[in-house]
């Protein structure tokens, strides 16, 4: 059970307006088949990393030594234990909201929401890939948790929380179909950053939930800071209807986003490929292209029924602009 407040203000009296706040907690629930699977169940995995020191390993080439002590690093073959006092990944979320409606069937609004990572549960190692852990990054408690023992060890370090932040101010106008047309347009702009994108990374591919690669190892934390793959400032939305006097009804959409940051990825001595960070997170000036899509139709209403055309559909990606 997670708390949830919401609070309404009528502040014209007549219903033509109000103001809003909200709070609310949410957890994640139940934990993903993949954990139960792969951490919680009793199989055992073994993984071998061989780094060797000629290009693609022919028979002169010999193990080169690594972190461990090992040539050929074992990523997780024993059981994973879990941290005393695990506790759910948690989202918390704070909202306030205007509306008005300067005139009939018209409401014009704006919204700010701000949410953050509370707390996180995941996989890491102490030991460069062979002894797993289910444990709460940053969460600290006498002594007694994960967290507390890698901070400990100097050899290891500390983790440090996950983290994930959205702040946005979203401008929507709504009106009811009246006069022959309608419309419901929004504009929002917003940022998302982060050390932890959530279950899935987009970043390299990999859809392992609460058990990606991030956090695995301390070494793996350089650099994850920044711009996550989903921080698109700016986001258009339109949709919109016309009825000309000859029941000819037109109505479109158009939607149009940022692109999402790049990242310069680099190979990593344990995970391998695409795992580390040259740069901090997202600091790449230029984005990918800015998708935007239009959607019109057409239809006619004869005798009661309703005629539709196929609908149109133009859809087009915009040259990257490393401002958007």
């Amino acid at each position: 059970m997670q708390p949830r407040l919401g609070l309404i203000w009528d502040f014209t009296g007549k219903g033509k307006g109000k103001f809003s706040v909200s709070y609310g907690r949410f957890i994640e629930t139940p934990i993903p088949l993949d954990v139960n699977v792969r951490a919680g169940g009793g199989a055992s995995q073994t993984d071998k990393n061989m780094n060797v020191n000629t290009l693609n390993a022919p028979a002169s080439a010999s193990l080169v030594c690594c972190a461990n002590g090992f040539g050929a690093a074992n990523l997780g073959a024993e059981a994973t234990p879990i941290d005393p006092g695990l506790r759910p990944q948690t989202l918390e979320e704070y909202s306030a909201g205007f509306e008005f409606s300067p005139r009939q069937s018209l409401v014009l609004g704006v919204r700010g929401v701000y949410r953050k990572l509370r707390e996180h549960y995941r996989r890491r190692f102490f030991d460069d890939g062979n002894t797993y852990f289910l444990f709460n990054p940053g969460r600290r408690s006498h002594g007694e948790t994960t967290e507390d023992k890698a901070c400990a060890d100097p050899t290891i370090g500390c983790f440090g929380p996950a983290r994930r932040y959205y702040r946005g101010i979203e401008f929507t106008a709504t009106k009811r179909f009246s006069h022959r047309f309608q419309l419901i347009s929004s504009y929002t702009y917003s940022s998302l950053i982060g050390n932890y994108e959530g279950l899935f990374r987009n970043d390299n591919g990999q859809s392992d939930p609460n058990i990606t690669s991030l956090f695995d190892l301390v070494s793996l934390l350089k650099n994850t800071y920044g711009n996550l793959p989903n921080n698109r400032p700016h986001q258009f939305k339109f949709n919109g209807s016309y009825e000309t006097p000859f029941k000819l009804m037109v109505s479109g959409n158009f939607y149009f986003q940022s692109g999402s940051p790049f990242n310069q990825l680099i190979p990593h001595a344990v995970y391998g490929n695409n795992e580390g960070f040259a740069l901090p997170r997202g600091l790449r000036l230029s984005r990918s292209s800015r998708p935007a899509s239009l959607d019109s139709r057409m239809s006619w209403i004869v005798s009661g029924l309703s005629v539709r055309p196929l609908p149109s559909t133009l859809t087009s990606v915009l040259l990257s602009d490393p401002g958007w």
